[in-house]
């Protein structure tokens, strides 16, 4: 059972309802003519990587295998091809027993006629989900997804009739194909996009109070950065004398993700080595040699992954032996605090069977360890934006402005900006994030900031560029 415990959190839902629904009729416009072109070419792309796979070598072998049976769509049938005919190594069993073909075991093959069966999926979802979502729900060009504050555990929003927060926009192909649907209100509007920085992890940090953490904070230092060269054996200095910064981007990346925030929300050594390992060939990631990553661990004493199962403990010079080693750094010496501080918010939640947010809300009920550790952080992440988003649209609509705010996407808003009102809006946006926020809750003591990304006049989402904020 989740409740508004204090005055202040019913204030915060009430206000942040209405601050929703006035956003809800605001909506956001959509490029029907870009939308209708789109789709179709998108059916003529699909009917044509169709055709393609089935005239391949292993179309062939399906087609005479299942005749007037086989549909492309059909993993099952693919995992009897590939695995039981073609005897092509790299699959796995599902929980009943029968072999897998899913998105992970067709990346990890990484063959031509996998790569593109990949392809031809993802479009088909492209399509059939989220333009066809777009399509449906938009009315005289405007979109107006449904924002709920009572449908999520943690007292996250939650958004239908589309979900606006389920479309992918951080993958690059799919954010290509939908970003440019989405346009400002009026030709002499700006999109403008806001996004509170690692929003969790600041908050996260309210909590537990480690001193490591609030320093990579405070002084603005580069937590996955330090990851990335840890978990690879790298040194940054590599990468500035070659002049490879790129490839230590795409890294950290990865680390950020499937390291960092993994180990964060509950993970361990054990999936976290596994999924780090296969992003190197799902994501071609160099070394500072320009050389695949691997290659680079190669010549670093690691020669392969080294599978274990639970309750085993992994071959030394193996990849998820120096992960566990890694992993074991990072709690016991870098962030000991945290890591003491779940220990006793899990505990102090056995004892009383639930727990208070920062924010003013209870939490109780049984609930996995990983929900008791990561609930108030996310919740309270997305209160801060709540908070944000309520003052926003307040001093919106005392000031009579133009600009609005449509759209609410996890840590991130969505604005249509009058290009005469952008300086006034932009400066007022980040002292609500960083003075008046902070202000007033008090139990913020990280500094909140704020990206912004501005689309150029008139133009849509996918033409965004993140603004140079001054100080």
């Amino acid at each position: 059972m989740v409740r508004a415990a204090t005055p202040e959190a019913y204030a915060l839902m009430h206000n942040g309802a209405l601050a929703l629904s006035r956003m809800e009729a605001n909506g956001v416009k959509i490029d029907l003519d870009y939308l209708h072109r789109t789709m179709s070419e998108i059916q003529d792309r699909i009917r044509s990587m169709e055709g393609r796979l089935w005239e391949s070598e292993v179309g062939g072998r399906w087609r005479r295998r299942f005749g007037d049976r086989a549909a492309v769509d059909s993993r099952e049938q693919l995992a009897t091809i590939l695995f039981s005919d073609m005897g092509v190594g790299g699959g796995k069993i599902t929980a009943g027993g029968k072999l897998s073909a899913d998105v992970e075991v067709l990346e990890r093959l990484d063959t031509p006629f996998t790569r593109n069966y990949t392809k031809l999926q993802k479009l088909k979802k492209v399509y059939g989900t989220y333009l066809t979502g777009l399509l449906r729900e938009t009315e005289n060009g405007i979109l107006h997804p449904f924002f709920s504050l009572h449908t999520v555990r943690t007292y996250r929003s939650s958004s239908s009739n589309p979900n606006l927060q389920n479309i992918p926009i951080r993958d690059p192909d799919i954010a290509a194909i939908i970003r440019p649907s989405f346009l400002p209100h009026h030709p002499d509007h700006h999109i403008l996009e806001i996004d509170i920085k690692a929003a969790e992890v600041r908050v996260a940090a309210c909590y537990h109070q480690d001193p490591t953490m609030l320093k990579y904070i405070r002084e603005n230092y580069d937590m996955h950065r330090d990851m990335a060269l840890e978990c690879f054996k790298l040194d940054a200095d590599d990468f500035k004398t070659l002049g490879q910064k790129s490839y230590l981007d795409d890294i950290r990346q990865q680390v950020k993700a499937l390291f960092v925030f993994a180990e964060f929300y509950g993970s361990y050594w054990l999936n976290v080595a596994p999924s780090l390992w296969e992003a190197c060939d799902r994501y071609k990631l160099n070394g500072p040699d320009g050389r695949p990553l691997k290659d680079w661990l190669l010549t670093h004493g690691v020669a392969e992954l080294g599978e274990v199962r639970r309750g085993e403990r992994p071959r030394a010079g193996t990849f998820t032996n120096h992960i566990m080693q890694v992993e074991d750094n990072f709690w016991n010496r870098r962030f000991p605090v945290y890591r003491d501080w779940k220990k006793r918010w899990f505990a102090a939640y056995q004892k009383e069977g639930g727990f208070s947010t920062l924010t003013g809300f209870r939490i109780d009920g049984i609930l996995g360890r990983n929900d008791v550790i990561n609930y108030p952080v996310q919740g309270s992440a997305f209160h801060c934006l709540l908070w944000c988003l309520t003052d926003i649209t307040n001093w919106l609509t005392a000031r009579n402005m133009r600009s609005m705010l449509v759209g609410q996407i996890h840590d991130s808003l969505l604005a249509s900006v009058h290009t005469n009102e952008l300086a006034e809006f932009v400066a007022y946006v980040r002292h609500v994030f960083t003075a008046k926020l902070p202000a007033a809750w008090r139990w913020i003591i990280t500094p909140m900031d704020i990206d912004i990304a501005l689309a150029p006049l008139g133009q849509s989402w996918h033409q965004k560029q993140k603004m140079k904020l001054t100080a």
